[in-house]
């Protein structure tokens, strides 16, 4: 070792200013990888909380709260968030959610948009502040700390063939039967779709519907390739 620098193994003496320069560079680059590590796990993850499930509801006159309209069976899912590293910064922000339905060839059947789609943490339209922003009953904010967020999905009376979508736009109609939303058959395949700040994801489901006399049943499934569901009918 001198003052000029130090002698490596071939004796070349590599300057103190080279050597100061690659420590310098090093060092940051390490940072560097751990902040993106950091950042990466920082980030929201949303994702299914547990099994879909389904529930017999009553539905109650708003305007005399101890008269039952009727108790339909409903199906729902809870999403939440959890990211690997519980942080602030991996809270997701403004979620809404779009619900589709499909048959058994891939053909759209029924599409409930983000404007209408409710989360149960929202009060229903009945009991809300219309001085309020619309878009605050549809947004959810996903905190990092694995917190469920319960999303109807469907409705269905057990004295019905048919099963329904159901989305805030339900509570203007009779039992909350919306004859736009009402959906036929016996299988139909939901896609969920949640979006927020700085976060998105895609989900599938098989509904299945068992008739009169019978519920429906949610099941969380891979994204479906409709040729082959198709041909096994």
């Amino acid at each position: 070792m001198n003052a000029i620098g130090i002698a490596n193994m071939f004796g070349v003496v590599i300057p103190w200013g080279w050597i100061v320069l690659g420590a310098t560079i090093s060092f940051v680059g390490i940072m560097w990888w751990r902040i993106r590590e950091l950042t990466s796990k920082s980030t929201p993850s949303l994702q299914i909380y547990d099994a879909p499930y389904y529930e017999e509801r009553e539905i109650h006159n708003t305007a005399k709260p101890y008269q039952v309209f009727g108790k339909p069976v409903f199906a729902f899912v809870k999403f939440c968030n959890k990211p690997k590293i519980k942080v602030p910064e991996a809270n997701a922000k403004g979620v809404i959610a779009e619900i589709a339905f499909y048959d058994n060839n891939g053909n759209e059947r029924l599409s409930l948009k983000p404007d209408t789609v409710r989360f149960s943490d929202s009060a229903q339209p009945p009991y809300r502040d219309r001085s309020s922003p619309k878009h605050l009953y549809h947004e959810i904010e996903f905190n990092a700390n694995g917190y469920p967020h319960e999303l109807t999905i469907a409705m269905k009376y057990e004295e019905d063939e048919s099963c329904y979508g159901f989305s805030d736009s339900s509570y203007s109609f009779p039992d909350w039967r919306k004859i736009d939303y009402k959906l036929d058959g016996r299988e139909l395949y939901v896609k969920v779709n949640l979006s927020g700040e700085n976060t998105s994801g895609e989900w599938w489901f098989n509904l299945c519907n068992k008739g009169i006399n019978n519920s429906i049943e949610l099941n969380v499934i891979p994204a479906p390739n409709f040729d082959k569901v198709a041909s096994r009918i």
